[in-house]
């Protein structure tokens, strides 16, 4: 016999981490994993014992890990063996590259190299105990039999940004000079929203950026500000990929965030592949601002619903 649910709304709140020290699975789990420490507060054990209450959790998560500091031999004994050896807990990242930069960098031990299986990207690391996690990312796309990576833009990646604008017209060398603070203001905040998107392919190589952010003044309305693919490497699908990606990140952020995706071209000759590309994938041409960017160059506003 099936049984229905006790409850309409369910969800698991902690699962227990044994742990040998609070303090440094706090250290662990906050500096080098990124997570938000929700709780640590004064607690008894059941014999009258006093003990802390301590939750942690990645950004936004519901669940949490309960760090519970080992209470004798038999708890000592289990802490880094909860799972025996197996992989027992899964840490899934929208950038898993940067994820895993940035973890190695804090010193988080990876006890496997990155592999392409077919729910993700995946690489085993350690936690401060020793049980094994997988750290999980988006699987690779492939453009043309080619692996390309969407991931989220670093500072490091603004050279190569610029120099893709560059070889793309879309800005002279003179002119490029504004993306440092296009691209600096989005990461560290001072561009509320703002995100940006780089493509590698399978030898590291940057080879296209998009940026995209919220309309001011509009009803959860976003605006594609920036795309670009290399000349080499246009054709091979990679601006579909980061479509792809800039409007996968913004359907999962729900009706309450983000409704249209808008994006503006150039009316002339010039432009007129990209047009075809924006129809192509589903945008319908919503307006035409006469002149906008000088004599017979009309602004171009394709809309797509991200609902």
């Amino acid at each position: 016999m099936r049984y229905g649910t006790y409850s309409l709304a369910m969800h698991i709140e902690n699962t227990a981490l044994i742990v040998k020290d609070y303090d440094d699975a706090i250290g662990f789990f906050v500096d080098a994993l990124g997570f938000e420490l929700a709780e640590d507060s004064a607690a008894t054990t059941d014999d009258g014992r006093s003990k802390r209450w301590v939750v942690v959790r990645p950004p936004d998560a519901q669940t949490g890990l309960l760090l519970a500091e080992a209470d004798g031999e038999q708890q000592r004994r289990a802490a880094g063996q909860q799972y025996a050896g197996r992989v027992g807990l899964f840490l899934r990242v929208d950038d898993f590259e940067n994820a895993r930069r940035a973890m190695h960098e804090r010193g988080v031990v990876f006890t496997s190299e990155p592999r392409q299986e077919e729910y993700g990207e995946v690489a085993v690391f350690l936690d401060s105990e020793g049980n094994r996690w997988d750290l999980l990312g988006p699987r690779r796309k492939k453009s043309h039999g080619t692996d390309t990576t969407i991931r989220i833009a670093t500072a490091g990646d603004l050279d190569r940004i610029k120099e893709i604008a560059v070889a793309t017209h879309m800005f002279t060398a003179e002119e490029v000079g504004f993306l440092d603070d296009m691209v600096n203001g989005a990461l560290d905040g001072s561009l509320e929203g703002h995100r940006w998107l780089v493509a590698e392919v399978d030898d590291d190589t940057v080879v296209g950026a998009a940026q995209y952010a919220p309309e001011p003044f509009a009803d959860r309305m976003w605006n594609l500000y920036f795309i670009a693919v290399d000349p080499n490497h246009q054709g091979t699908g990679i601006g579909s990929a980061m479509m792809d990606s800039v409007e996968s990140e913004l359907t999962g952020r729900g009706v309450e965030d983000a409704r249209t995706l808008v994006v503006e071209t150039s009316s002339t000759d010039r432009y007129a592949r990209t047009r075809e590309f924006y129809a192509g994938i589903g945008y319908a041409e919503e307006a035409r601002i006469r002149e906008f960017y000088g004599p017979d160059d009309h602004k171009v506003v394709f809309w797509k619903s991200m609902v």
